[in-house]
C-alpha cells in the first residue's frame, strides 16, 4: 500500500524539510499552500495522512478540516500549528482534528504521531515484530 500525505503548508522551507522527511520514511506527498486547495485535494485524492497548518491564506487549516469532516472524509488529521493554547488545540479537536502538535516540534515525535494515527486507521504497521511458537512432538 502507497502512503500518502496532503500537507497544507505555506512556509515554503517547512513545506520542504516536512516534504522530505515524510518522502524518506516511503510517503508520496502532495503539497498545498492554500486551504481552499487542501479541500480540493483532500476531498478528491486518497490519502492515508494530513497534516495541516491552521494559519494559511483564504480558508484556514482549521476550517479545512471542517470542511473535509462534512463532506465525509474521515483520514486522520494531524494539526501542525504555531497555535498552542489549551482553548484552540480543544477547538481544533472538537472541529475533526485526530491530533495536535505546535511549532516548534521534534521530527522524532512527529513521525511517531503520524505512525500512531496510521497505524490506528490502517492497521499499517511501519515495524512489525514477528513471534513464533514452536511446539515438540515426543
Amino acid at each position: 500500500m502507497v502512503l500518502r500525505l496532503l500537507l497544507l503548508e505555506d512556509d515554503p522551507k517547512l513545506a520542504r524539510v516536512i516534504t522530505q522527511i515524510f518522502s524518506e520514511q516511503g510517503y508520496s506527498v502532495d503539497l498545498c499552500a492554500t486551504g481552499t486547495d487542501a479541500v480540493r485535494q483532500g476531498k478528491v485524492g486518497t490519502y492515508t495522512l494530513l497534516i495541516f497548518d491552521w494559519t494559511v491564506p483564504d480558508v484556514d487549516g482549521l476550517e479545512a478540516c471542517r470542511e473535509l469532516r462534512r463532506a465525509g472524509v474521515t483520514t486522520p488529521v494531524l494539526m501542525l500549528t504555531a497555535h498552542g493554547s489549551l482553548g484552540e488545540r480543544v477547538l481544533a479537536l472538537d472541529s475533526g482534528a485526530d491530533d495536535y502538535m505546535t511549532k516548534p516540534f521534534e521530527i522524532d515525535e512527529l513521525l511517531a504521531r503520524a505512525r500512531a494515527l496510521v497505524r490506528r486507521t490502517t492497521g499499517i504497521r511501519k515495524e512489525c515484530l514477528e513471534h513464533r511458537l514452536e511446539v515438540r512432538q515426543e
